[in-house]
């Protein structure tokens, strides 16, 4: 098989895959990106003492890089999400009440289909 045959039928495949995944053994590393929105950060926030997530809206939760500043939106499955696809590095603050705790430099990378989610756990005593 001449190598402009193996394009030809590498070609082919592609596009029968219509840009899913492809060129696997085509010498190409073409693909498509999910089409999804991912936030640059999914926070826990733990309990100090006992060692459990506080769920509900019971913490403030800002992320913070620069002069870019954005509050994170509670989940029901115990997460605090966002800034929406921002890479950067951020200080990361929690509040609950009068207590408050930093995470700092946390990296969220930026990759050609997105940022790469970075989750992380923030103790803090309340």
């Amino acid at each position: 098989m001449t190598l402009s045959s193996w394009r030809v039928r590498c070609s082919f495949a592609a596009l029968l895959i219509s840009g899913v995944l492809l060129a696997a053994g085509c010498g190409g590393t073409s693909f498509a990106c999910p089409q999804q929105v991912k936030p640059a950060l999914e926070v826990v926030v733990i309990h100090a003492r006992t060692g459990r997530p506080l769920c509900g809206a019971t913490a403030t939760v800002v992320a913070r890089d620069g002069a870019f500043s954005s509050v994170l939106e509670p989940t029901s499955d115990c997460l605090y999400v966002g800034p929406p696809e921002r890479a950067g590095t951020y200080a990361v603050d929690v509040s609950v009440g009068a207590r408050t705790a930093t995470a700092s430099n946390v990296k969220v990378d930026q990759t050609e289909c997105g940022v790469v989610t970075r989750r992380l756990g923030i103790s803090i005593d309340v």
